[in-house]
């Protein structure tokens, strides 16, 4: 279906601990400048869970020293506290009214009375912590809380109470970003973030109308900095699509900031559900929204094209937006050459070009980054992945830890990888 027409290098990251855990690699620059990097070393040996998490930072780009574990899991007499690291955004003191550089982390928090995955959707916060030292201490950490008297720690946005529903990150590549092109002033210098949050019915309560696995809607969230250098919370209008279209709403938006002040929201959407099958399903695509407002309205939400007007398929599973520096938008993500059914399959993984004035996909542009190898399973996942330019080689690095390597046997050979793509 494409070609790898870029070169590029498979890396072994860390090779699985134990029969039947998986590890998972994440790095990412920590400061405005230099080469010091984070990175997160995660296992798991469940679907959508965390077992262990450790925190390291090197400051020369090679040597990493343990700073502290995240602890993602801890057992209290209500049930199970969850709590995932998932992005982070350095913050340069220009963008700050105090002048001080910071970096803001963002995780998703949830008690879980029976510690199944579920019942985040009714359960899971927004949080973040602020660093002045590139994550060595954390200066502070806050829930994410809209501005105004009405919201509080269970009604935290709007639309959003916990206990009957959540707000979330899916994943490491719903990548917030500073705006710096809107022509208001004020608009500019703030973070965006994406989010998604759990679908409700006319009484408030979890609702899934789409007999899929889960059902939510996606939003902006919005944070300005105010003259003490705090961030004030605001949500964005609600995009919605129905459960005709795709059966469990719209999940995990990838976001970026065109150069003309627009905003462009990428989805992932969901083709099975309780009584659809491979040979009858709806299409399975990738969505999108624009906003031209800054982020606060958007645009329905319709399938993502190649720039030549073409559909493509997609499987339900993450993508991330990335800004080069060469000037380029790269999607990241999986393209299916037939209809996919839910998250199957979820190879291949490619890349390609964002047309900077249709906000579409350059189909000439599109190459294949990694795929299922001969003795993987057809079940093998390229996907639940992060990607971010190398300061100094300007390569972009993906690091995916591929799951279903073997059939019916998901953590075993679970190896972490970096795909170093020669841009």
């Amino acid at each position: 279906m494409f070609a790898c027409k870029r070169k590029v290098n498979k890396i072994l990251a860390e090779a699985a601990p134990a029969p039947g855990v998986a590890p998972s690699i994440i790095t990412f620059y920590n400061k405005s400048e230099g080469v010091s990097m984070i990175k997160v070393s995660s296992t798991a040996s469940r679907s959508d869970t965390v077992d262990t998490s450790i925190l390291s930072i090197t400051e020369d780009g090679e040597h990493y020293e343990r700073i502290r574990d995240l602890v993602p899991v801890k057992t209290i007499p209500q049930g199970t506290v969850r709590d995932y690291y998932r992005v982070s955004l350095v913050c340069p003191g220009s963008v700050v009214p105090d002048g001080r550089e910071r970096l803001v982390m963002f995780s998703t928090k949830a008690l879980l009375p029976t510690d199944n995955p579920l019942e985040g959707m009714m359960n899971w916060t927004l949080w973040y912590q602020v660093s002045f030292d590139g994550g060595r201490t954390i200066a502070y950490e806050k829930q994410v809380i809209q501005k105004g008297d009405e919201y509080n720690a269970m009604h935290s946005l709007r639309g959003v109470n916990t206990g009957k529903n959540c707000i979330m990150l899916g994943d490491h590549t719903e990548l917030p970003c500073i705006t710096k092109y809107q022509k208001d002033p004020k608009e500019n210098n703030k973070i965006i973030l994406g989010v998604q949050i759990s679908n409700t019915d006319e009484n408030g309560n979890y609702y899934n109308p789409g007999s899929g696995f889960t059902f939510t809607y996606c939003a902006l969230l919005h944070g300005k900095w105010d003259e003490n250098s705090q961030l004030q919370w605001d949500l964005s209008e609600p995009i919605k699509i129905s459960p005709d279209l795709s059966r469990r709403g719209l999940i995990e938006p990838a976001i970026a900031e065109m150069p003309d002040g627009r905003i462009l929201m990428v989805m992932r959407g969901s083709n099975q559900g309780r009584n659809d099958n491979p040979t009858t399903a709806i299409p399975g695509y990738r969505w999108y929204s624009v906003s031209s407002d800054g982020g606060y309205t958007w645009s329905e939400a319709k399938p993502w094209l190649y720039d030549t007007q073409e559909n493509f398929y997609s499987p339900s599973s993450c993508s991330q937006l990335l800004w080069h520096s060469n000037g380029k938008l790269y999607w990241i993500g999986n393209i299916s050459e037939s209809n996919p059914f839910g998250n199957m399959p979820r190879y291949p993984l490619v890349i390609g070009e964002v047309d900077p004035e249709s906000l579409l996909l350059k189909k000439d542009s599109v190459s294949v980054v990694a795929t299922r190898e001969e003795d993987q399973s057809e079940w093998v996942t390229y996907s639940n992945f992060y990607a971010k330019e190398n300061r100094v080689t300007k390569n972009i690095e993906i690091n995916i830890t591929p799951y279903h390597v073997v059939k019916n046997d998901p953590y075993n050979r679970t190896n972490a990888y970096i795909y170093e793509v020669f841009v």
